[in-house]
């Protein structure tokens, strides 16, 4: 799952399958939005990887779940009742997930959508729960869980198998509870999340991986505006060297270097601008006996209607609205203008908003010592990009620039999440791509240390995933009890108010130190996986061992033996007494070698 550098190797489409059973050979990439479900398929014997159409033959299917007459409706059946009964039909339920139903950020965004089902709160846990018309309560996890089942269901639909493992893509600003929650809800469903990664860099994947890139490297923005959230990502992309068949290979990567977001702006803001519009434009105009801000039903029907409106002003400079029956049997039509409708928007700040996270990543560049002539594109996602006015906040975030739409809007985030979800599965042989996701929060561990308590980063911001620590306590004596925080206060997970991420118990220390009579070190193994989650893998208690052993130099070696020819045999010894010797200097007499030089010269005058 990780190369030797920490990297998840990822994979082009178009290559080889290894042998695996086909039930479980197919993988899934799942783009859970708050308003849709888009799901991508790698399956053995298929286009290698492809979108799945849901039963009724569409790319995407609305996220919704809905109890009516003892009956259970998912997705598009769902949305049926919802003209009908919209207080049994429950959707933006990703946007629930892990977070404290009491405060404040809760409750308005429960109002500011018109969500018209009854959501309580947890006595145990402090999370939501969902009340449905039996009285009967769900947590959202139980929710969530039925969407993600369905989303395997269709997958399996033309996997031909049962289909278990799936990379679920989650907004940038997921924090540990959330991500948390939504394990949970996959456990519910029976759903083995590979990895949760966050929809910029499965974006960020889909861009890159059929592309070659060098040393240098290559910058990009990836943009997405969602339906509820607006967020960017800085991606540089560069080679590293692997081998590929036992030759050195450059593979291409990509790295996070920097992401920022507003989870409370979206394009579904600019629905429910046109649908506060509309429902004073009907009070005004036909005066009914209750409000039409206070009828669900009124809410629901306008609802439908108005997104079609908004994609009309989209390529038209006026649009019409049409709804039958919208409230107290009154039929209601209007029309409005693009100059209309974005001057409401300015008015609330929308586009400014929207832009904002764009603009953040643009003044962040100088930290990496680029500016924007040095970012080769602005890859803008998500269908709240298609708006003209959007279109034009975000120009003006890049100085004029142009945006660039190489991907599809709306396909982008599920294809990226099944290259994540085939390369690391064991079925697939792919193309090699190195990519992580990256930190959206710095943590910080308090050891527990005296009065000032001794704190330590234990996930940098932007670090990739994943990644281990290890955090230690010298000289320990007593257990230990160590807290993880959000290392910025002032930067915490929507729907969170504690900077507090958890807290760990290290127990035994006393029972160890009896049992060596010796004060160690306690060694905390943290980690942190590939889908952003932290957890404490082990934790030791280091003690120092001194055993005093007796160390006998080696003998020395024996002298080797000197090969010489008969005629030097008897001139042999003598070398060899003075090479052991340590012999002479070059240049430096030698006695016994002259005499012997001498006799030499007398015994060749006898001769002659």
């Amino acid at each position: 799952m990780r190369s030797s550098l920490g990297r998840f190797l990822f994979a082009a489409v178009a290559l080889l399958l290894c042998c695996a059973t086909a039930a479980r050979a197919a993988v899934l990439g799942i783009d859970y939005g708050s308003e849709y479900v888009k799901v991508s398929i790698v399956a053995p014997g298929r286009t290698p990887i492809s979108i799945v159409i849901n039963e009724i033959s569409k790319r995407k299917s609305t996220a919704a779940v809905a109890f009516t007459g003892g009956d259970r409706w998912l997705a598009e059946e769902a949305m049926n009742y919802n003209a009908r009964y919209p207080q049994r039909v429950f959707t933006r339920l990703r946007d629930l997930l892990g977070k404290d139903a009491s405060v404040e950020s809760f409750a308005e965004y429960l109002a500011k959508y018109k969500l018209p089902y009854k959501v309580v709160r947890d006595a145990d846990r402090g999370t939501a729960r969902v009340v449905s018309e039996t009285g009967d309560e769900y947590a959202v996890e139980e929710l969530v869980a039925m969407i993600l089942q369905y989303a395997m269901k269709i997958g399996e639909g033309m996997g031909k198998g049962q289909i278990k493992d799936a990379v679920v893509a989650i907004p940038p600003y997921f924090g540990q509870t959330h991500r948390y929650s939504l394990y949970d809800a996959a456990d519910v469903a029976g759903l083995n999340i590979l990895a949760e990664v966050s929809d910029l860099s499965c974006a960020a994947l889909q861009w890159g991986v059929d592309k070659d890139f060098n040393q240098k490297g290559t910058w990009t923005i990836i943009y997405d505006l969602g339906a509820t959230s607006a967020g960017a990502a800085l991606v540089r992309y560069s080679t590293f060297e692997g081998k590929d068949a036992g030759k050195k290979k450059q593979h291409g990567q990509f790295e996070i270097k920097a992401v920022k977001w507003d989870e409370s702006v979206g394009g579904e803001d600019m629905d429910m601008l046109l649908v506060d519009h509309f429902l004073a434009e009907f009070d005004a105009k036909h005066e009914p006996s209750v409000s039409a801000f206070d009828s669900p039903k009124a809410i629901a029907k306008l609802r439908k209607q108005v997104r079609k409106t908004k994609e009309i002003l989209s390529a038209n400079k006026e649009a019409p609205l049409s709804v039958e029956g919208m409230h107290e049997d009154v039929d209601f039509r209007s029309t409005i203008t693009r100059k209309d409708f974005e001057a409401l928007a300015k008015e609330k700040g929308i586009f400014t908003r929207a832009a904002g996270p764009l603009k953040a990543i643009v003044e962040s560049l100088a930290d990496f010592d680029i500016t924007l002539k040095d970012i080769e594109v602005v890859e803008a996602i998500g269908g709240g990009t298609r708006v003209p006015g959007v279109k034009k906040a975000l120009s003006e975030a890049l100085d004029g620039r142009a945006l660039d739409f190489h991907l599809d809007a709306d396909e982008a985030v599920a294809m990226g999440a099944g290259l994540f979800a085939a390369n690391m599965s064991t079925t697939f042989r792919m193309r090699k791509f190195g990519a992580a996701d990256a930190a959206p929060y710095a943590l910080e561990v308090d050891l527990g240390k005296g009065p000032e308590h001794d704190r330590k980063t234990l996930l940098p911001l932007y670090k990739r995933f994943p990644v281990r620590r290890i955090v230690s306590v010298a000289n320990a004596t007593e257990d230990a009890k160590f807290t993880v925080y959000h290392a910025d206060p002032e930067l915490l997970p929507p729907g969170i108010v504690d900077a507090k991420v958890a807290e760990f118990a290290i127990a035994g220390v006393q029972d160890a130190m009896k049992k060596h009579d010796k004060v160690g070190d306690i060694k905390a193994h943290f980690a942190v996986d590939s889908s952003g989650i932290l957890y404490l893998e082990k934790a030791e208690y280091a003690v120092e061992v001194v055993d005093m052993v007796e160390v006998k130099p080696p003998p020395p070696p024996a002298p080797k033996k000197v090969k010489t020819d008969k005629a030097e045999k008897k001139e042999a010894p003598k070398k060899n007494r003075s090479w052991f010797s340590g012999g002479k200097k070059k240049g430096e007499p030698n006695p016994k070698a002259d005499d012997a030089k001498a006799d030499d010269a007398k015994a060749d005058d006898a001769k002659a």
